[in-house]
């Protein structure tokens, strides 16, 4: 009796606490919450939250009998039904259908089972996670790939060119490491990804970015009738795993030999290399006989030691050879030697505006101080890892040209005995991504760089730049010897992404300290949009948009007029679906 005296009290609370303060104020006091109240009766009916994409099912739990059926409803659809279990708890099927949080989920109270005597209903909350899959740092022939996976996920997989090789647990400690065999990746061209999943549900993936395997060798040519072994030098940061090298005639093993303390090796060749047309290889192996690296071994006669040949016959392509023509001050059909191209004046080499594509045998261009190659078409830089020394050459300047990959470049200045001392490098408007700041990161040679350009390329990450010995301020210089780098205007195509009413686009670009690009240039970026966290969100878009554009900015570094940090818009191009 007591609680039904409480109730009727707590009823005209209800309906007089908007008339009268003093009353509200008084029940307050004295009686419990009136949502309680009205539960007493009914039975609370308390739905849980639903986590986007890990959840599947919709569950809560209820108090006292007179509720006996429950239902599901999305946007206001019936989805599913069910009754409560013994213990008061109830779930519902919501597989696939919750697709986003501004969905309506709502779970609604029925005193019988097939009846419409709706006791109460209740909006289901629904939260989304931030998807936690990362992956360490992965370099080619590396034993494993390991990483951290979150948000409950129980497994992972690991995907080579779309292919499932294995999936492993995660540990208790969310951190996971997937063991390699040794010919599951086997180049920087495959196509990695890691895949997240909680119960055989994906959750997550990402990309692994294969570091290249850093080994280096400078091997001499075998001398036919003169040498009596193959002789070179390893270098660069794979040595730690380098072990043994071991010789290769026509395919044949020939024999091994290990590394010596200052990383040269000597390997007995005399008695299998008979003839000039013999394939001569030497390979390079772990301790576990894993092999790191082969080059191929050049058999020459003595005659062609240093041949001599015309300029034209030297570099194949006839633009790059009327450039090194003019260099050398000679008629393109002069006749040099190698000697001669290494021994050229120390000065700048003009080959700007020249319709060049191949630069093949500048490595034989020693001296030069300063190559200017600009505005051609040049994309492979592979010719300058054959060069012994560039101890002269200071500048680099490669803008206007379709170049992806600097590491050549970077390769070049790693050079252990008198590596370049470079003060300029050039490269705006190339075709090159986040791998070029992973490479000019791990380049030594920097702290000699005065001018590093990248503006106009496809970069979006500058995180890893931070590690380098590079100094970081942005933009331009009041002097020629103070350190500044340029990477403004970068421009990355997305493809197409599918939206239904508010399309949100988080932004993964990333300054020099890895934090998040946030200030958005309004004059750069399609209009009508909101900035939620690191999401641009637009509520509404015209039905003739075909594609968004953001432009986001940073000045972390310095915010002076005349400085400028990186700058970079991305092209998404939309379609709404009806």
């Amino acid at each position: 009796m007591y609680e039904k005296k409480l109730f009727v009290i707590g009823s005209i609370f209800l309906v007089s606490s908007s008339f009268c303060t003093p009353l509200s104020v008084l029940a307050e006091e004295t009686l419990p919450s009136p949502i309680e109240l009205n539960f007493s009766l009914e039975g609370k009916f308390i739905p849980d939250s639903f986590t986007l994409n890990i959840d599947e099912y919709v569950t809560g739990e209820v108090t006292g009998k007179k509720i006996k059926r429950v239902e599901l409803h999305i946007n206001d659809e019936f989805v599913d039904k069910t009754r409560p279990f013994s213990d008061g708890t109830f779930e519902l099927d919501a597989k696939n259908l919750i697709k986003q949080q501004t969905d309506k989920v709502e779970v609604i109270a029925f005193g019988s089972q097939n009846g419409n005597d709706q006791i109460q209903s209740q909006l289901v909350p629904i939260i989304v996670e931030e998807m936690i899959l990362t992956v360490n740092d992965f370099t080619l022939h590396d034993n494993s790939i390991s990483g951290t996976a979150g948000n409950r996920a129980d497994s992972v997989s690991l995907f080579v060119d779309d292919e499932l090789l294995k999936t492993v647990d995660i540990n208790n400690d969310e951190t996971f490491t997937i063991p390699l065999d040794s010919d599951e990746i086997t180049g920087i061209e495959d196509s990695v990804t890691i895949v997240s999943s909680l119960m055989n549900k994906e959750l997550t993936r990402t990309t692994v970015t294969i570091n290249p395997f850093d080994l280096r060798a400078s091997i001499d040519d075998f001398l036919l009738g003169e040498s009596t072994s193959i002789s070179g030098k390893l270098s660069g940061n794979g040595l730690k795993k380098a072990h043994t090298v071991r010789l290769y005639v026509n395919k044949k093993r020939r024999g091994d030999s290990q590394l010596n303390s200052n990383t040269s090796f000597v390997i007995k060749a005399r008695n299998f290399i008979k003839n000039l047309n013999d394939t001569v290889t030497i390979a390079i192996l772990d301790k576990n006989e894993k092999e790191l690296a082969r080059y191929n071994i050049a058999v020459i006669s003595p005659q062609e030691k240093d041949p001599a040949k015309q300029i034209k016959e030297w570099f194949p392509d006839p633009n790059f050879a009327s450039a090194v023509a003019r260099y050398l001050r000679k008629p393109i059909d002069s006749i040099v030697t190698k000697e001669d191209l290494a021994s050229g004046p120390s000065e700048i080499f003009h080959g700007a505006y020249n319709k060049i594509k191949s630069i093949e045998s500048i490595q034989y261009l020693a001296r030069v101080t300063s190559f200017s190659l600009e505005h051609n078409d040049i994309e492979d830089l592979t010719p300058f890892t054959k060069a012994d020394k560039y101890e002269l050459l200071r500048s680099f300047y490669l803008s206007h040209n379709r170049i992806k990959d600097i590491t050549p470049i970077c390769e070049l200045l790693n050079i252990d005995e008198l590596p370049p001392r470079l003060i300029n490098l050039h490269l705006d408007f190339n075709q090159l991504d986040n791998n070029a700041i992973k490479a000019l990161a791990k380049t030594s040679a920097f702290d000699t760089l005065i001018h590093l350009t990248l503006n106009n390329n496809h970069i979006d990450d500058f995180s890893d730049i931070a590690d380098g010995s590079f100094i970081h301020p942005y933009g331009q210089s009041e002097d020629t010897t103070t350190p500044h780098w340029s990477a403004r205007f970068q421009y990355i195509s997305l493809p197409k992404q599918q939206y239904t009413d508010s399309f949100e686009f988080e932004i993964p670009a990333k300054n020099i300290h890895g934090s998040p690009m946030l200030e958005i240039d309004k004059n750069g970026t399609t209009a009508g949009w909101r900035l939620d966290g690191n999401k641009l969100i637009w509520d509404e878009i015209g039905d003739r948009v075909r594609e968004l554009i953001v432009t986001v900015v940073d000045r972390s570094v310095d915010h002076s007029p005349r400085h400028y940090g990186p700058s970079v818009t991305y092209i998404i191009p939309i379609e709404q679906l009806r």
